[in-house]
């Protein structure tokens, strides 16, 4: 089900990559000033100087992409809860460059993606102070669900799936971290391991050179995913958002029907 991000990522991804430091499944802040905007007023607006303040923003930059091929999707629907100057709703459809919004400075996002053949995605993007992008990790509906059916496991279209992902630095070239284990708080199925050869495996107890395992079935609502390895200390590296007291820690957003996920890594 899963492989490792390829260096081929990076090439995929150039448009990108030009514009932010973007991490596959995971994200880097760029260097990129945050905007600053002002509440549209027309000239006989009364409005309190505290309503026609100025709202800190940054711009997020989505790509999502195949995991296998490392391709850039397009035509996939990104909809974002709040987006500036008005605060309302917004979708995009992306291109290969992906999709860009203006969101609130230092504010939590909870990021759907959807696309017909695809298995649709939450993507908790963490609170950020300055521009950043990320590229999202998406899966053929029909591949996640015969992975699944190899550990045998029936998906329960009343809960949501989790899957968590942890390598050295967090980045597209960073090497796994074999032998890192993941544990859920709430009921489910898993963690199953992918193995070696990209497939769950029910007899693994830690992650392979893969770096990945999956949860099936779980509550909706919220759940806490915390990594750990023997050797290493490990983090959360995002998307994922963070438990203040414990950096092992990512809180996720579980919806019906939809995979989240949250990244780690373990620095040398």
């Amino acid at each position: 089900m899963f492989q490792p991000i390829s260096r081929s990522t990076a090439v995929a991804l150039s448009t990108c990559l030009a514009l932010f430091a973007c991490d596959g499944a995971q994200s880097t802040d760029a260097d990129v000033d945050a905007a600053t905007l002002a509440d549209s007023a027309s000239p006989t607006d009364t409005s309190s100087a505290v309503d026609s303040a100025p709202i800190p923003s940054v711009s997020m930059r989505l790509v999502p992409f195949d995991f296998f091929s490392n391709a850039p999707l397009e035509g996939v629907e990104i909809c974002v809860p709040e987006v500036l100057p008005d605060g309302g709703p917004g979708c995009e459809t992306t291109t290969v460059e992906g999709a860009i919004f203006l969101v609130r400075r230092n504010h939590e996002q909870v990021v759907t993606l959807t696309r017909d053949d695809l298995f649709e995605t939450v993507f908790p993007a963490p609170r950020r102070d300055r521009g950043y992008a990320f590229t999202i990790p998406m899966f053929r509906a029909n591949v996640v669900e015969a992975a699944a059916g190899a550990v045998g496991v029936t998906l329960d279209p009343s809960r949501g799936h989790v899957i968590s992902l942890v390598s050295q630095r967090g980045t597209n070239q960073s090497e796994s971290v074999p032998g890192t284990a993941f544990a859920c708080d709430v009921e489910g199925e898993g963690p199953f391991y992918v193995n070696d050869n990209n497939l769950p495996d029910g007899d693994r107890t830690g992650t392979s050179d893969v770096g990945a395992a999956a949860f099936f079935n779980v509550p909706v609502g919220e759940a806490r995913v915390t990594v750990s390895n023997e050797d290493r200390t490990c983090v959360l590296h995002g998307p994922g958002f963070e438990d203040p007291d414990h950096d092992d820690v990512a809180v996720l957003p579980v919806r019906a029907g939809t995979l989240s996920h949250a990244n780690f890594r373990c620095p040398d």
